[in-house]
């Protein structure tokens, strides 16, 4: 068997067309698109952010207790401290009726520090009267998500357990679609 030189030079030689090849397509691309090597500087398009639709305010109050006779609250630097005598399932604190889009979709997100008790919070419908969705307060910080059935809405706060209850509301924001 005999070596024939010509192979393995037709090798090499197509080995050195084609990584010159990707070279040149390289350089090319670097040309028309320069950012493509460095990202770095490119900013990276955000989603717009929800938009706030309510805002827990102890300087001028967007809530009100239910029964003050049976519920004692006071604002401190904390938030708002509620204490409660009320039965169990009655309501104690709400928000003004929100006004909200049809058929959207909202988050309540919140901080309650519950030191008695148990406390459930609820999105209740303000045009029907009827609930969204409820959820026991277990942490400290949590969100409840939603879709408005209507175009008003009322956060509550109502003791999940026999009474007394204690908690303070640090914050409370409801979120919805960013504006258009």
């Amino acid at each position: 068997m005999r070596f024939q030189l010509g192979l393995p030079l037709k090798l090499i030689f197509s080995i050195g067309v084609v990584a010159v090849s990707f070279w040149i397509t390289l350089t090319a691309l670097d040309y028309w698109y320069p950012s493509l090597g460095n990202r770095s500087d490119t900013p990276i398009p955000q989603a717009p952010a929800p938009q706030p639709i309510f805002t827990l305010n102890t300087a001028k109050p967007n809530w009100t207790v239910i029964s003050p006779s049976t519920t004692t609250v006071s604002v401190t630097s904390k938030g708002i401290s509620l204490e409660s005598k009320m039965p169990t399932n009655e309501y104690q604190w709400q928000t003004d009726l929100i006004t909200t889009q049809t058929n959207t979709g909202y988050t309540v997100s919140y901080e309650v520090e519950v030191t008695k008790g148990k406390l459930t919070i609820g999105v209740l419908d303000g045009v029907n009267n009827k609930w969204i969705t409820t959820k026991d307060i277990g942490a400290r910080l949590d969100t409840i998500a939603f879709t408005a059935p209507s175009a008003k809405i009322q956060v509550i706060l109502f003791g999940s357990s026999p009474p007394p209850t204690a908690a303070t509301l640090s914050s409370l924001t409801i979120t919805g679609p960013p504006k258009q």
